[in-house]
């Protein structure tokens, strides 16, 4: 079921506790876990630091890189994996498309491919859910983030989600996810312009915002 290739016994206490008990809740929910020793993982056709996958299910890290960068990514899928475990509403929330019910994320999956053309209108529907899904498990990050006392910035943690959030809009402009070394997460001159909060309106993008995720995610 679970695939781990780092050296868990290796990592501080602080931390190696709180991976082993995420390890063990997963399995609880018959989820499987991959801690790799790879630069990236694949969802469909984007290549990301990690994921959590609900038609196999599991919960994949890539953790090849430094372990300040990937424990945050532990952190947002197993956050993912929760929704999925506790049946959250917007976990399964839908899109109606010609008669018939979408998962928004795929939904927006196959338009960002060119394979599902949309209106702007049901375009800016799929966005908005899917933004709000990632918001709801930015949220739940921050408080597991806290509850376990992890060694992670909770006030960065909130600026680069707010980055990731708004990125997703700014994507209605571009159809494109970001190259490679463009993250707004990792891009300190996009996070650290962020609210350190999360009392925000997330319908639309602040105009200094969007400028600054298009000149610095995608500009070449």
């Amino acid at each position: 079921m679970n695939k781990i290739e780092i050296d868990i016994k290796a990592l501080p206490s602080d931390i190696r506790g709180w991976i082993e008990f995420e390890i063990a809740t997963s399995n609880a929910q018959d989820v499987g876990v991959e801690l790799l020793r790879k630069k990236h993982v694949w969802i469909d056709n984007v290549r990301c630091a990690g994921l959590f996958d609900d038609s196999k299910p599991k919960l994949s890290v890539a953790c090849y890189t430094d372990t300040h960068k990937w424990i945050p990514i532990l952190v947002h899928e197993s956050c993912h994996r929760d929704q999925y475990t506790e049946n959250a509403a917007i976990w399964h929330h839908k899109i109606e498309l010609d008669g018939e019910q979408h998962d928004p994320i795929t939904l927006f999956q196959s338009w960002l491919d060119g394979e599902t053309e949309l209106k702007p209108r049901k375009l800016k529907e799929v966005i908005t859910a899917t933004a709000a899904l990632e918001l709801d498990c930015e949220m739940r990050s921050v408080k597991k983030i806290n509850k376990f006392y992890l060694p992670i910035n909770a006030k960065e943690y909130i600026q680069k989600a707010n980055a990731y959030v708004w990125f997703y809009h700014v994507m209605r402009e571009t159809r494109r996810w970001y190259p490679k070394g463009k993250s707004p997460f990792y891009l300190a001159d996009v996070w650290t312009k962020m609210p350190t909060d999360f009392d925000n309106d997330y319908s639309t993008v602040p105009t200094r915002i969007k400028k600054l995720i298009l000149e610095r995610c995608f500009a070449l």
